[in-house]
């Protein structure tokens, strides 16, 4: 059952997007969001984790029972000014036990920061590498992976270093990019001069990987975001999942209104869908305003 809840929590508004089922298998997206934009940063951290904390030890025991039973499985904080607020933000958040993502994406209601989470129940999560954490449930394992950076001149030599290490990882845990990679997230600094070299990068690494417009490619998000470093041009998140089988994976395709994005030289899928554990769950590319042909729709 779907469900859908907004409530205030002090200064932090708090949505929450609930999947319960009968399979013991819940989960929950849940966006923190500062309404008071006069606190200053260390405020608004602490009103964000104390929110959280109440959320999952208090939750909302009639309309989600089995909230407090959840575990983060994932976790992204956007920042108005990484540079100046990471230091921080460790001191206070200390090490945390599961994919932590950090990117400066100012929130667009003012705030210093926001911070999504993704929960599930009756998980055992495991830490894999440094940026990478399997959580495994139901016979199936994700993958999660964060912050993967690389040095590099360039945007290009940067991803396609990022990308060479991340199908590298999942060698080793019998995976590919082509047959497990669900999801990916590109955070792009100065993507206007950047993105080009990000998107040549990619297609290289798809080719060797069996990633083409024959076989298929990955839902996935280029957009603009900073790490801490100027000099960082690229940014990591992914998803893998091992155990799905071929016919769990399914690609959508609306070319009526979106063309291929291989007619227009970048590489990635609108969306895919996966079945499994009694649901079907969607991943929607984030994508520019254009039509069945590419044309730009809406300048803004």
């Amino acid at each position: 059952m779907n469900k859908k809840i907004q409530f205030v929590n002090g200064d932090v508004d708090i949505k929450i997007f609930a999947f319960t089922s009968e399979n013991d298998f819940d989960e929950y997206m849940c966006m923190f969001t500062v309404t008071n934009t006069k606190l200053t940063f260390n405020q608004q951290v602490t009103q964000l984790l104390e929110s959280y904390k109440k959320l999952t030890t208090q939750g909302y025991s009639k309309e989600l029972p089995n909230l407090h039973q959840a575990e983060i499985c994932f976790k992204r904080y956007y920042l108005s000014d990484i540079s100046n607020q990471i230091d921080e933000l460790k001191s206070i958040t200390g090490q945390e036990d599961f994919p932590v993502s950090i990117v400066q994406q100012a929130p667009l209601k003012g705030c210093k920061i926001c911070m999504w989470t993704y929960m599930m129940t009756n998980i055992q999560k495991e830490q894999i590498s440094k940026n990478t954490y399997m959580i495994s449930h139901h016979g199936y394992d994700e993958i999660w992976t964060t912050q993967n950076t690389a040095e590099g001149a360039n945007s290009y030599i940067q991803t396609k270093k990022i990308f060479k290490e991340y199908a590298k990882t999942l060698r080793k845990h019998k995976c590919t990019l082509a047959n497990d990679c669900i999801r990916t997230w590109l955070y792009v600094n100065d993507i206007d001069n950047q993105y080009a070299g990000v998107v040549k990068a990619r297609n290289e690494v798809f080719d060797e990987e069996g990633l083409t417009e024959n076989t298929h490619y990955i839902a996935s998000t280029g957009i603009g975001g900073r790490d801490t470093c100027s000099d960082i041009y690229c940014k990591l998140n992914a998803l893998s999942i091992r155990g799905l089988n071929p016919n769990q994976k399914h690609y959508l395709y609306a070319l009526d209104y979106l063309n291929r994005t291989s007619e227009y030289g970048v590489r990635f899928e609108r969306g895919t869908y996966i079945d499994y554990c009694q649901r079907r769950k969607v991943f929607i590319s984030g994508t520019a305003s254009i039509d069945h042909l590419g044309n730009i729709l809406h300048i803004g």
